[in-house]
């Protein structure tokens, strides 16, 4: 089942292959201390929770930037 919905994921959109999901769960603790810890649900978790709530995404080179 992961493993469908990462390719649907990858199929979805090109933000997926720039985001830097470890940086994102490094930044956001809370996001840790409620069991986000890979990259399928630190993924997952900006399509559907963070990019609504302002949260701040980065790509590999640090930048921020905006999922649309």
């Amino acid at each position: 089942m992961e493993k469908i919905v990462k390719d649907i994921f990858e199929v979805k959109s090109s933000y997926v292959k720039k985001f830097d999901w470890k940086r994102y769960i490094e930044y956001y603790t809370d996001l840790r201390d409620c069991g986000i810890l890979s990259e399928f649900d630190a993924i997952y978790h900006m399509i559907y929770h963070g990019r609504f709530n302002n949260r701040n995404l980065y790509d590999m080179n640090g930048n921020t930037f905006i999922y649309n």
